[in-house]
This record gives structure tokens, C-alpha cells and sequence, in this order.
């Protein structure tokens, strides 16, 4: 079964940096900020706050980079091999990841 970040095309080319003209309408440009995203693949449902994204700033559409979108797809991963139902957490950069280990 496919989760939203499958049928998502809200990937960062690695061209795209905060400035850039927003996809979706003609008058936002993207700006650093970020979102929620809501993930869920069978029984499992997690919701992630958050989220490093490029978000307009008029229209508010969001692009995530690849890496975001990969430690996304790990995160739901991890929640349905300790079969939750549903689970709410707060992003926490790599980096910050490292030093709670």
C-alpha cells in the first residue's frame, strides 16, 4: 500500500533553494519553514511535525527534500514493525538524532 510520500511530487530538486518561484501559483516564492506531513500505510497512521520544507510563501505548497522524504519513509517503517496505530512526533534533525543516542 502506498503512503502519502509515495504519491507525493513534492521533492527538492537539488537546484531549488528558498527564492525560487512556486510551482503551483504564479505569485509565492519558496521560503524555508515546516509542515506536518501525515503518513499512514495500512492500520499505521503517524503524524510528524516539523518537517524542513520549502514553503510558499502565498500559497503555502510545500517541497521536501529527498533526504526528508527517505527519513520519512524509515520513521513510518519503524512505527509498523512495533505495530502502532497511530503515533504524533516531532522532527528532530540528524544531527540532533546523533547526540540523543
Amino acid at each position: 500500500m502506498e503512503t502519502d510520500l509515495d504519491q507525493r511530487d513534492e521533492h527538492v530538486e537539488t537546484s531549488l533553494t528558498p527564492g525560487h518561484p512556486c510551482r503551483q501559483c504564479p505569485e509565492g516564492t519558496y521560503e524555508k519553514g515546516t509542515v506536518t506531513e501525515t503518513l499512514e500505510r495500512g492500520d499505521t497512521v503517524v503524524v510528524v511535525k516539523d518537517v524542513p520544507a520549502l514553503v510558499c510563501d502565498v500559497c503555502g505548497n510545500s517541497l521536501l527534500a529527498e533526504e526528508e522524504v527517505e527519513r520519512l519513509q524509515r520513521i513510518l517503517e519503524q512505527a509498523e514493525a512495533q505495530s502502532v496505530e497511530l503515533q504524533s512526533r516531532r522532527y528532530q534533525p540528524l544531527q540532533e538524532v546523533g547526540k540523543n543516542c
